[in-house]
């Protein structure tokens, strides 16, 4: 791997955490294991018809979660999957895989989230 790569992984990698922490800022400071938030998660998602890229958001908390929103790193904009209600899940399957062997995904929502570890999804092709 040269030096090259490597600083444009090292540098998604800080730009994706600076985004989730952006994202983390607008939640306020909702500890963990809090109720009456939001908590959303990101995972790759399987199945038949998807692509190794397609991603599934669900909202794990016991209130509604507006504005939830992929960042992928590097350099692919926004997806905006708009609210998801409790227990609801939602795929994006539209990211083309063929721009990066290394992919930084980032959700964040509007009205905060209970749980930020799961924010993060990181992975290499």
């Amino acid at each position: 791997m040269t030096v090259r790569r490597r600083l444009g992984a090292g540098l998604g990698i800080i730009a994706g955490l600076a985004i989730a922490a952006a994202g983390a800022g607008t939640a306020g400071a909702a500890p963990w294991g809090s109720t009456g938030v939001p908590d959303v998660g990101i995972e790759r998602a399987q199945g038949e018809g998807l692509n190794a890229c397609t991603v599934r958001v669900t909202n794990r908390g016991d209130r509604p979660a507006t504005d939830v929103t992929v960042q992928v790193l590097p350099g692919w904009g926004p997806y905006a999957f708009g609210t998801l209600d409790p227990g609801e899940s939602s795929v994006a399957s539209t990211f083309d895989c063929g721009f990066s062997r290394r992919l930084l995904h980032v959700v964040t929502t509007s009205n905060g989230d209970a749980n930020w570890s799961d924010n993060v999804l990181y992975f290499e092709l």
